[in-house]
């Protein structure tokens, strides 16, 4: 510009300029530090409530937590269904039939997790680092993972369960800490609804499910319509900042 040209620039406007540039980088510091907090806000973000809704009947799943953001019990229209326990971040024991005390405690070795025990027998698990795979061995089967989410679940040496994943979004799961956080859906046989990342679509006892799901402006997981051919669900997430 002509007129940029034609100012003088004196040692009061230089001072100006770097008073200008001080207030942009406050101002830019400021938006970083309350991204940073946003941020921080959201990842505290927990599920606590599920609503599954079949052929127009309605169940609602509540769950519990403890100080460090660990499932301890998820509970059925209102009933108790699920209880955890937990040493640190590390899953000890489900309980998956309350009126009956079915329990099943996961026993570790150095931190490995090696078996679990039910109705006083136990049961090996061997771990397959170079496939990520857990090895059911005296059960016949096999548990893929897909980082924290189980990718897919051999029965008998036949496909059981393949599930596929967003990876780029957040999804019930995401900032629940429980190490083999697996092993928690696994054995309450929820891991169709419940994961670290959304599901996008999945394979279930030889029939195929399509995922269409709806994302919150924070990239949650808010509700997933799931459909076969035979069946269609609609799962909706509520999260609340704990």
């Amino acid at each position: 510009m002509e007129w940029a040209n034609k100012l003088v620039v004196t040692k009061n406007t230089e001072i100006m300029k770097k008073t200008v540039l001080l207030f942009c980088l406050i101002a830019l510091i400021g938006c970083s530090s309350d991204d940073d907090q946003n941020s921080s806000q959201q990842s505290n973000r927990l599920l606590t409530d599920m609503i599954v809704t079949n052929d127009g009947n309605a169940d609602t799943f509540h769950f519990e937590y403890d100080s460090n953001k660990n499932i301890t019990a998820i509970l059925k229209n209102g009933n108790l269904e699920f209880a955890y326990t937990y040493k640190g971040n590390i899953i000890e024991s489900v309980r998956t039939d309350v009126s009956a005390d079915d329990t099943t405690t996961f026993l570790y070795s150095d931190g490995k997790l090696t078996g679990y025990s039910r109705e006083g027998e136990f049961h090996p698990i061997e771990y397959d680092a170079q496939n990520n795979k857990y090895i059911f061995t005296e059960d016949d089967y096999e548990v893929t993972m897909n980082d924290r989410d189980i990718s897919s679940i051999m029965l008998f040496e036949n496909l059981y369960f393949s599930m596929d994943y967003n990876s780029a979004s957040k999804g019930p799961l995401f900032n629940v800490r429980t190490e083999n956080v697996f092993l928690l859906t696994l054995f309450s046989d929820v891991y169709a609804f419940l994961s670290v990342r959304p599901s996008t679509g999945f394979v279930y006892n030889q029939s195929t499910f399509s995922c269409e799901n709806t994302y919150d402006g924070d990239n949650y997981l808010t509700k997933m319509i799931l459909r076969s051919d035979e069946e269609e669900q609609t799962i909706q997430y509520i999260y609340e900042e704990l």
